[in-house]
């Protein structure tokens, strides 16, 4: 009999240590700072209209007026740029940077977030002097912030993030933990 019992406690009792529930801990994510944010963030209101829509970035004091094969981007009633709309496999990426500069560039479609767009053909705005430039990004992908570059990228040469932009000398500067700071010529578009 103590041959059978001892097996059977023996189960019981690890069946039981199984059968708790394990202690979860919620993933825990550094607090990073997003200075490069979609043009989405800043949406405050949507008109529709029958021939095209408009939404309004009231914080940016910027317009996009979406009309049936373009999208166009208002500033106190002076048209910054067209851009063709969105159509598969021709996806352009509008995001913000500081509040003070639009990129939009054309990337792949259906990104989840700005780590995740490969940039090309990227056209900088300065949202206050409304001048319009082309920056070549090369192999680089942008990140929200250099704090996120540190905490997500820090062994990659490829990742970086924006430093700063100085508009009167046509430059941007990038950074990454490989490169150090990189600074890149924007061309100045009439």
């Amino acid at each position: 009999m103590k041959k059978i019992l001892l097996p059977f406690i023996i189960l019981i009792f690890n069946l039981n240590l199984s059968c708790k529930s394990a202690e979860y801990k919620k993933a825990v994510y550094p607090n990073i700072p997003i200075e490069l944010q979609f043009l989405s963030n800043f949406q405050t209101d949507i008109e529709n209209r029958t021939d095209e829509i408009v939404i309004d970035y009231e914080e940016l004091k910027l317009k996009q007026i979406i009309k049936d094969s373009q999208s166009e981007f208002w500033i106190e009633n002076k048209k910054l740029i067209s851009i063709p709309k969105n159509t598969h496999g021709n996806c352009y990426i509008r995001e913000v940077f500081k509040k003070s500069f639009l990129l939009i560039s054309k990337g792949s479609c259906g990104a989840a977030g700005p780590d995740l767009v490969e940039r090309k053909q990227v056209i900088l705005i300065d949202l206050n002097s409304y001048k319009t430039y082309e920056i070549d990004f090369g192999e680089f992908m942008l990140t929200r912030s250099k704090s996120a570059v540190d905490a997500f990228y820090s062994n990659s040469d490829k990742y970086s993030a924006i430093v700063d932009v100085d508009i009167e000398k046509n430059l941007i500067r990038i950074t990454n933990n490989k490169i150090g700071i990189k600074t890149i010529e924007m061309i100045a578009q009439e």
